[in-house]
Protein backbone atom coordinates (compact mmCIF):
# COMPACT_ATOMS: atom_id res chain seq x y z
CA UNK A 1 0.00 0.00 0.00
CA UNK A 2 2.64 2.36 1.18
CA UNK A 3 4.69 2.60 -2.71
CA UNK A 4 1.10 2.98 -4.06
CA UNK A 5 0.83 6.51 -1.85
CA UNK A 6 4.01 7.15 -2.93
CA UNK A 7 3.28 6.88 -6.66
CA UNK A 8 0.25 9.12 -6.32
CA UNK A 9 2.33 11.77 -4.30
CA UNK A 10 4.79 11.84 -7.42
CA UNK A 11 1.53 11.76 -9.66
CA UNK A 12 0.24 14.88 -7.99
CA UNK A 13 3.71 16.25 -7.53
CA UNK A 14 4.12 16.21 -11.46
CA UNK A 15 0.66 17.14 -11.88
CA UNK A 16 0.93 20.45 -10.44
CA UNK A 17 4.16 21.50 -12.03
CA UNK A 18 2.52 20.84 -15.43
CA UNK A 19 0.03 22.98 -14.14
CA UNK A 20 2.06 25.40 -13.65
CA UNK A 21 4.24 25.45 -16.84
CA UNK A 22 0.22 25.49 -18.53
CA UNK A 23 -0.50 29.02 -16.80
CA UNK A 24 2.99 30.27 -18.37
CA UNK A 25 1.24 30.17 -21.95
CA UNK A 26 0.10 33.72 -21.40
CA UNK A 27 3.51 34.97 -21.30
CA UNK A 28 4.27 33.39 -24.74
CA UNK A 29 4.63 35.99 -27.10
CA UNK A 30 5.38 39.14 -24.44
CA UNK A 31 8.52 41.04 -24.11
CA UNK A 32 8.93 43.21 -20.92
CA UNK A 33 11.58 45.66 -20.86
CA UNK A 34 12.91 47.95 -17.93
CA UNK A 35 14.39 51.22 -18.20
CA UNK A 36 16.83 53.28 -15.80
CA UNK A 37 15.35 56.55 -14.19
CA UNK A 38 14.52 58.88 -17.33
CA UNK A 39 15.46 56.35 -20.31
CA UNK A 40 11.82 55.10 -20.95
CA UNK A 41 9.79 56.34 -23.24
CA UNK A 42 6.39 58.86 -22.59
CA UNK A 43 3.10 57.48 -22.18
CA UNK A 44 2.20 60.47 -25.51
CA UNK A 45 5.55 58.31 -27.46
CA UNK A 46 3.88 55.41 -26.86
CA UNK A 47 -0.12 56.60 -28.14
CA UNK A 48 1.77 57.51 -30.90
CA UNK A 49 3.46 54.93 -32.45
CA UNK A 50 0.87 52.33 -31.48
CA UNK A 51 -1.59 54.90 -33.33
CA UNK A 52 0.80 54.90 -36.39
CA UNK A 53 1.64 50.81 -36.41
CA UNK A 54 -2.38 50.12 -36.21
CA UNK A 55 -2.96 52.72 -39.14
CA UNK A 56 -0.38 50.98 -41.24
CA UNK A 57 -1.42 47.59 -41.03
CA UNK A 58 -5.28 48.53 -41.02
CA UNK A 59 -7.59 45.56 -42.23
CA UNK A 60 -4.55 42.63 -41.04
CA UNK A 61 -4.57 40.94 -38.27
CA UNK A 62 -1.82 38.38 -38.72
CA UNK A 63 1.29 37.79 -40.48
CA UNK A 64 2.33 34.83 -42.05
CA UNK A 65 4.67 33.70 -39.35
CA UNK A 66 1.86 33.90 -36.66
CA UNK A 67 0.98 36.15 -33.71
CA UNK A 68 -0.44 40.08 -34.23
CA UNK A 69 0.74 42.58 -36.34
CA UNK A 70 1.04 45.43 -33.74
CA UNK A 71 1.49 45.08 -30.01
CA UNK A 72 -0.95 45.13 -27.08
CA UNK A 73 1.24 47.82 -25.43
CA UNK A 74 1.09 48.29 -21.66
CA UNK A 75 3.48 50.12 -19.45
CA UNK A 76 3.68 51.61 -16.02
CA UNK A 77 5.89 53.40 -13.35
CA UNK A 78 6.06 53.10 -9.68
CA UNK A 79 5.82 55.74 -7.35
CA UNK A 80 6.56 55.23 -3.51
CA UNK A 81 5.13 56.65 -0.52
CA UNK A 82 2.12 58.68 -2.25
CA UNK A 83 -0.55 60.22 -0.86
CA UNK A 84 -3.83 59.41 -1.24
CA UNK A 85 -6.77 60.63 0.30
CA UNK A 86 -10.38 59.95 1.35
CA UNK A 87 -12.13 63.02 1.59
CA UNK A 88 -15.38 61.79 2.81
CA UNK A 89 -14.31 60.20 6.12
CA UNK A 90 -10.85 62.49 6.62
CA UNK A 91 -8.39 59.67 5.92
CA UNK A 92 -5.25 60.01 3.68
CA UNK A 93 -2.69 57.00 3.70
CA UNK A 94 0.94 56.66 2.30
CA UNK A 95 0.79 53.93 -1.13
CA UNK A 96 3.05 52.62 -4.08
CA UNK A 97 1.38 54.63 -6.44
CA UNK A 98 1.79 52.45 -10.62
CA UNK A 99 0.60 55.19 -13.19
CA UNK A 100 -0.23 52.90 -15.68
CA UNK A 101 -0.91 53.32 -19.63
CA UNK A 102 -2.56 50.36 -21.34
CA UNK A 103 -4.14 47.81 -19.31
CA UNK A 104 -3.81 47.74 -15.46
CA UNK A 105 -4.32 44.22 -15.23
CA UNK A 106 -1.31 43.42 -17.00
CA UNK A 107 0.41 46.23 -14.55
CA UNK A 108 -1.06 44.44 -11.45
CA UNK A 109 -1.15 40.76 -12.12
CA UNK A 110 -3.24 40.62 -8.99
CA UNK A 111 -6.55 38.78 -8.68
CA UNK A 112 -9.79 41.34 -8.43
CA UNK A 113 -12.21 41.06 -5.24
CA UNK A 114 -14.90 44.07 -6.61
CA UNK A 115 -15.69 45.59 -9.59
CA UNK A 116 -12.75 45.41 -12.74
CA UNK A 117 -9.68 47.00 -13.95
CA UNK A 118 -12.22 49.85 -16.27
CA UNK A 119 -10.81 50.17 -19.78
CA UNK A 120 -7.70 51.65 -21.12
CA UNK A 121 -9.21 54.82 -22.52
CA UNK A 122 -10.84 55.65 -18.85
CA UNK A 123 -9.45 58.35 -17.53
CA UNK A 124 -11.22 58.96 -14.66
CA UNK A 125 -11.15 55.61 -13.18
CA UNK A 126 -8.59 53.87 -10.44
CA UNK A 127 -7.65 50.34 -9.17
CA UNK A 128 -6.58 50.53 -5.40
CA UNK A 129 -5.67 47.46 -3.47
CA UNK A 130 -7.64 45.76 -0.59
CA UNK A 131 -5.33 46.89 1.76
CA UNK A 132 -5.26 50.61 0.96
CA UNK A 133 -8.99 50.04 0.65
CA UNK A 134 -9.21 49.13 4.56
CA UNK A 135 -7.04 51.97 5.48
CA UNK A 136 -8.91 54.67 4.02
CA UNK A 137 -12.71 52.74 3.83
CA UNK A 138 -12.76 50.36 6.70
CA UNK A 139 -14.40 47.82 3.99
CA UNK A 140 -13.48 46.28 0.35
CA UNK A 141 -16.89 47.06 -1.23
CA UNK A 142 -16.03 50.44 -1.93
CA UNK A 143 -16.05 50.37 -5.81
CA UNK A 144 -17.70 54.22 -6.85
CA UNK A 145 -16.32 55.98 -4.20
CA UNK A 146 -13.65 58.55 -4.44
CA UNK A 147 -10.53 59.09 -3.93
CA UNK A 148 -7.95 61.58 -4.13
CA UNK A 149 -4.36 61.14 -5.92
CA UNK A 150 -1.62 63.32 -6.64
CA UNK A 151 -4.35 66.41 -6.38
CA UNK A 152 -6.33 64.78 -8.71
CA UNK A 153 -9.36 62.49 -8.15
CA UNK A 154 -10.66 59.76 -8.95
CA UNK A 155 -13.29 56.83 -9.21
CA UNK A 156 -12.73 53.33 -8.05
CA UNK A 157 -13.37 51.25 -10.58
CA UNK A 158 -11.99 47.71 -8.97
CA UNK A 159 -10.23 46.40 -5.60
CA UNK A 160 -7.73 43.89 -5.61
CA UNK A 161 -6.64 40.84 -3.22
CA UNK A 162 -3.22 42.60 -2.55
CA UNK A 163 -2.81 43.24 1.37
CA UNK A 164 -0.15 46.00 0.47
CA UNK A 165 -1.57 49.50 -0.36
CA UNK A 166 -1.29 50.21 -4.10
CA UNK A 167 -3.05 52.28 -6.25
CA UNK A 168 -3.09 52.27 -9.65
CA UNK A 169 -3.78 55.37 -12.02
CA UNK A 170 -3.87 56.13 -15.69
CA UNK A 171 -0.63 57.80 -16.49
CA UNK A 172 0.35 61.35 -17.68
CA UNK A 173 1.10 62.15 -21.50
CA UNK A 174 3.98 63.52 -20.49
CA UNK A 175 5.34 60.96 -18.07
CA UNK A 176 8.22 58.36 -18.39
CA UNK A 177 7.51 54.69 -18.14
CA UNK A 178 9.97 52.59 -16.39
CA UNK A 179 8.28 48.97 -17.63
CA UNK A 180 6.88 48.38 -20.71
CA UNK A 181 5.13 45.27 -21.66
CA UNK A 182 4.57 44.02 -25.22
CA UNK A 183 2.67 41.50 -26.33
CA UNK A 184 2.22 40.20 -30.06
CA UNK A 185 0.02 37.01 -29.29
CA UNK A 186 0.94 33.61 -28.94
CA UNK A 187 3.50 31.33 -31.24
CA UNK A 188 5.19 35.19 -32.42
CA UNK A 189 9.00 35.49 -32.35
CA UNK A 190 7.85 38.97 -29.87
CA UNK A 191 11.66 39.77 -28.82
CA UNK A 192 12.71 40.68 -32.66
CA UNK A 193 9.17 42.28 -33.74
CA UNK A 194 9.59 44.42 -30.27
CA UNK A 195 13.11 45.84 -31.10
CA UNK A 196 12.01 46.43 -34.35
CA UNK A 197 8.71 48.20 -33.47
CA UNK A 198 11.38 50.23 -30.90
CA UNK A 199 13.47 51.00 -33.64
CA UNK A 200 11.23 52.09 -35.92
CA UNK A 201 9.63 55.37 -33.24
CA UNK A 202 12.93 56.24 -32.03
CA UNK A 203 12.53 54.57 -28.65
CA UNK A 204 15.33 53.00 -26.57
CA UNK A 205 15.53 49.26 -25.67
CA UNK A 206 15.17 48.52 -22.13
CA UNK A 207 17.96 47.85 -19.95
CA UNK A 208 16.20 44.77 -19.13
CA UNK A 209 14.55 42.94 -21.45
CA UNK A 210 12.93 39.56 -20.80
CA UNK A 211 11.25 37.14 -22.95
CA UNK A 212 8.16 35.10 -21.90
CA UNK A 213 8.44 32.68 -24.53
CA UNK A 214 11.69 31.79 -22.73
CA UNK A 215 9.96 30.97 -19.45
CA UNK A 216 7.00 29.05 -21.28
CA UNK A 217 9.32 26.83 -23.35
CA UNK A 218 11.51 26.13 -20.37
CA UNK A 219 8.37 25.36 -18.20
CA UNK A 220 7.24 22.90 -20.76
CA UNK A 221 10.33 21.35 -21.33
CA UNK A 222 10.57 20.68 -17.13
CA UNK A 223 7.03 19.54 -17.17
CA UNK A 224 7.86 16.65 -19.27
CA UNK A 225 10.88 15.62 -17.70
CA UNK A 226 9.20 12.97 -15.79
CA UNK A 227 8.14 11.21 -19.24
CA UNK A 228 11.40 11.81 -20.22
CA UNK A 229 13.10 9.80 -17.46
CA UNK A 230 10.32 7.31 -17.62
CA UNK A 231 11.35 6.58 -21.68
CA UNK A 232 15.30 6.58 -21.13
CA UNK A 233 14.63 4.24 -18.59
CA UNK A 234 12.53 1.82 -20.13
CA UNK A 235 15.00 1.68 -23.27
CA UNK A 236 17.93 1.10 -20.83
CA UNK A 237 16.14 -1.96 -20.06
CA UNK A 238 15.53 -2.60 -23.38
CA UNK A 239 19.15 -2.97 -24.38
CA UNK A 240 19.93 -5.26 -21.37
CA UNK A 241 21.56 -8.57 -22.57
CA UNK A 242 20.26 -10.62 -19.68
CA UNK A 243 16.63 -10.23 -20.64
CA UNK A 244 15.00 -12.15 -23.30
CA UNK A 245 13.34 -11.26 -26.48
CA UNK A 246 10.07 -10.74 -25.72
CA UNK A 247 10.88 -8.80 -22.42
CA UNK A 248 13.25 -6.55 -24.24
CA UNK A 249 10.75 -5.83 -27.09
CA UNK A 250 8.05 -5.12 -24.08
CA UNK A 251 10.67 -2.24 -22.55
CA UNK A 252 11.54 -0.70 -25.74
CA UNK A 253 7.78 -0.40 -27.19
CA UNK A 254 7.14 1.35 -23.64
CA UNK A 255 10.04 3.47 -23.78
CA UNK A 256 9.28 4.46 -27.34
CA UNK A 257 5.37 5.14 -26.62
CA UNK A 258 6.24 7.49 -23.98
CA UNK A 259 8.97 9.39 -26.36
CA UNK A 260 5.87 9.36 -28.61
CA UNK A 261 3.85 10.51 -25.86
CA UNK A 262 5.84 13.45 -24.78
CA UNK A 263 6.27 14.71 -28.21
CA UNK A 264 2.79 14.65 -29.03
CA UNK A 265 2.44 16.99 -25.86
CA UNK A 266 5.13 19.19 -27.36
CA UNK A 267 2.83 19.77 -30.23
CA UNK A 268 -0.59 19.86 -28.58
CA UNK A 269 0.47 22.16 -25.42
CA UNK A 270 1.65 24.53 -27.66
CA UNK A 271 5.56 23.98 -26.07
CA UNK A 272 8.55 24.04 -28.25
CA UNK A 273 11.43 26.42 -29.39
CA UNK A 274 10.99 30.14 -29.25
CA UNK A 275 11.72 31.02 -32.56
CA UNK A 276 13.52 34.22 -31.79
CA UNK A 277 16.74 31.58 -30.60
CA UNK A 278 15.63 29.62 -34.09
CA UNK A 279 18.78 30.09 -36.44
CA UNK A 280 18.17 30.31 -40.23
CA UNK A 281 21.09 28.35 -40.99
CA UNK A 282 21.49 25.49 -37.93
CA UNK A 283 25.57 26.08 -38.98
CA UNK A 284 25.35 29.58 -38.17
CA UNK A 285 27.67 29.33 -34.93
CA UNK A 286 28.50 33.00 -34.52
CA UNK A 287 24.36 32.99 -34.33
CA UNK A 288 24.26 30.31 -31.20
CA UNK A 289 27.54 32.69 -29.69
CA UNK A 290 25.65 35.65 -30.03
CA UNK A 291 22.59 34.46 -28.80
CA UNK A 292 23.92 33.25 -25.86
CA UNK A 293 25.70 36.33 -25.29
CA UNK A 294 22.09 38.26 -25.47
CA UNK A 295 20.57 35.66 -22.48
CA UNK A 296 23.33 35.36 -20.17
CA UNK A 297 23.15 39.38 -20.56
CA UNK A 298 19.50 39.32 -20.00
CA UNK A 299 19.63 36.97 -17.38
CA UNK A 300 22.13 38.79 -15.11
CA UNK A 301 20.47 42.20 -15.37
CA UNK A 302 16.92 40.42 -14.53
CA UNK A 303 17.32 40.98 -11.14
CA UNK A 304 17.77 44.66 -11.00
CA UNK A 305 13.98 45.29 -12.28
CA UNK A 306 12.33 46.20 -9.25
CA UNK A 307 8.79 45.66 -7.71
CA UNK A 308 7.75 44.09 -11.11
CA UNK A 309 4.58 41.55 -10.24
CA UNK A 310 4.38 40.25 -13.56
CA UNK A 311 8.23 39.29 -13.75
CA UNK A 312 8.22 37.59 -9.94
CA UNK A 313 5.27 35.66 -10.86
CA UNK A 314 6.71 34.44 -13.89
CA UNK A 315 10.27 33.72 -12.09
CA UNK A 316 8.22 31.98 -8.84
CA UNK A 317 5.63 29.58 -11.84
CA UNK A 318 8.93 28.43 -13.36
CA UNK A 319 10.47 27.75 -10.08
CA UNK A 320 7.62 25.70 -8.96
CA UNK A 321 7.42 23.84 -12.21
CA UNK A 322 10.84 23.15 -12.47
CA UNK A 323 11.02 21.35 -8.61
CA UNK A 324 7.72 19.77 -8.74
CA UNK A 325 8.43 18.26 -12.03
CA UNK A 326 12.49 17.49 -11.14
CA UNK A 327 11.70 16.07 -8.00
CA UNK A 328 8.69 13.36 -9.57
CA UNK A 329 10.92 12.74 -12.32
CA UNK A 330 13.90 11.90 -9.66
CA UNK A 331 11.71 10.35 -7.43
CA UNK A 332 9.47 7.80 -10.36
CA UNK A 333 13.01 6.66 -11.40
CA UNK A 334 14.34 5.72 -7.61
CA UNK A 335 10.45 4.45 -7.37
CA UNK A 336 11.19 1.98 -10.64
CA UNK A 337 14.60 0.62 -8.97
CA UNK A 338 13.33 0.32 -5.38
CA UNK A 339 10.05 -1.85 -7.03
CA UNK A 340 12.59 -3.70 -8.93
CA UNK A 341 9.90 -3.41 -12.26
CA UNK A 342 10.65 -5.49 -14.97
CA UNK A 343 9.71 -9.06 -16.35
CA UNK A 344 11.30 -12.22 -15.30
CA UNK A 345 9.63 -14.60 -18.06
CA UNK A 346 6.39 -14.72 -16.29
CA UNK A 347 5.01 -11.18 -17.59
CA UNK A 348 5.06 -7.99 -15.98
CA UNK A 349 5.15 -7.50 -12.10
CA UNK A 350 6.06 -5.07 -9.11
Amino acid sequence: MRKWIILFVLVTLWGYGGIQALSLNTADGRIFMYYREGEGPRAEELDRALGREQGETAGTEREDQGGSVYPELTAWSLAEEVKVQNLELGRDKKADCLSVYGLMELASCRELEQGTYGYRTDREGCVISKGLAMDLFGAVEVTGKRVVCRDRPYIVRGVTDDPDCVILIPAKKEEGMRCLLMDYGKGASAKTKAEGFLYRYGMKRGYVCVDGSLFFAAAGMASLLPLWASALWFCQKAVKPDLGVRDRMCSGGAGILLLAAGIFLIWRLGFGIPGDIIPTRWSDFDFWTRKFGELQSDMERMGEAYQVQWLDDLKKRLFVCTVCCLTAGTGGIIWLHCMKWGWKGNGFRV
